[in-house]
């Protein structure tokens, strides 16, 4: 399919069931996750969806832009959107909590640690129809001590505990998405590449300009994708 297709039909993208930990998939324009309800499904849901597409087609098509504070944060809700119900077919692995989940419905915050990334895509295996791909892992950990209170959000666990982390990628034409989230902010995650791609800032105050200097190809693309947990990487989330 084109990049036009691509952005004409984009949002109505679900994933495909899982077949192991780690989820790469090629076309998920027909798949559907039943997760949710049809009020959800129709209202919020369709209105995120519908928000979003003005802003992402120039990102889609490769075309220069500038995206608002306010535009990033829509986008930000739209990822974290798809996110979210991209795991509910795999509750056993889902990483980002359903008390999580719960209050970004509620408040369209996500109250856990996230960062989201934005790429330009310039290569053919990655915009073959809109591909996702999915890791989560958990790990055993102690948060001691802890960071200060004011940089923690809501639900982040001080003590012992399992530590849930995942990153879900999606790639539409030429614009390619990494959303990662961990609910430690001392898990370590070690972005490959991070020149290639524009971090959307949370909270957003200042205006990203499009595209990045650099692009991204096949072989980025699957390394971004794919690197979830780095246990040598000791730096802080926050």
């Amino acid at each position: 399919a084109s990049h036009r297709d691509q952005a004409a039909r984009f949002t109505h993208t679900k994933s495909r069931r899982p077949q192991k930990e780690e989820r790469v998939e090629g076309d998920i324009l027909s798949k559907k996750i039943k997760a949710v309800c049809k009020r959800c499904n129709n209202i919020w849901m369709s209105g995120q969806d519908t928000a979003v597409i003005p802003l992402l087609k120039p990102l889609i098509l490769g075309q220069p832009c500038v995206l608002t504070p306010n535009e990033q944060r829509i986008i930000w809700i739209w990822v974290t959107m798809k996110a979210i119900v991209g795991e509910m077919d795999d509750p056993v692995r889902r990483a980002i909590p359903p008390d999580s989940a719960h209050q970004f419905y509620h408040t369209r915050n996500l109250r856990m640690l996230s960062k989201t990334w934005l790429g330009k895509y310039t290569d053919s295996t990655w915009s073959l129809n809109v591909r996702y791909h999915h890791s989560a892992g958990a790990s055993s950990t102690t948060l001691t001590p802890p960071p200060p209170v004011a940089l923690l959000p809501e639900n982040v666990i001080i003590g012992p505990h399992l530590s849930y982390f995942q990153t879900t990628t999606l790639c539409i034409g030429q614009l390619f998405i990494h959303f990662a989230t961990a609910t430690n902010p001392y898990v370590g995650y070690r972005l490959y590449e991070p020149a290639r791609l524009r971090l959307i800032e949370i909270p957003m105050n200042t205006d990203l300009t499009w595209p990045p200097p650099l692009t991204i190809d096949d072989i980025d693309a699957q390394k971004i994708a794919s690197w979830l947990y780095d246990p040598a990487c000791v730096a802080s989330w926050i």
